[in-house]
């Protein structure tokens, strides 16, 4: 969310709920990765993670797998007695713009 207030301004201009498409400064998500994957290996745990080699191709990693949720992935339906997960192999003949 926009600031650290939590309250947004129906003036202000946002992407989403970024004020805009750039990455945040001084690349602290991929530093605080680094941190994380650090301490979980000093710690003996094992999770998955992005592995990448620089901020470059981290962030160009996170843009794909973005793009990719965005384009492919759509999640729709609830039930108050039964949970259900419908997954549907969209093609482009089945796809509304």
């Amino acid at each position: 969310m926009p600031g650290t207030s939590g309250i947004l301004s129906p003036f202000g201009k946002i992407d989403g709920l970024y004020f805009n498409n750039s990455r945040e400064p001084n690349d602290f998500e991929f530093n605080f990765k680094q941190d994380l994957s650090r301490i979980m290996k000093e710690e003996g745990v094992e999770y998955i993670e992005i592995e990448c080699d620089n901020k470059e191709d981290y962030y160009k990693l996170i843009d794909k797998l973005s793009e990719f949720n965005k384009n492919c992935i759509t999640v729709s339906g609830t039930s108050k007695n039964k949970y259900n997960v419908i997954l549907e192999n969209t093609t482009e003949e089945d796809s509304v713009d």
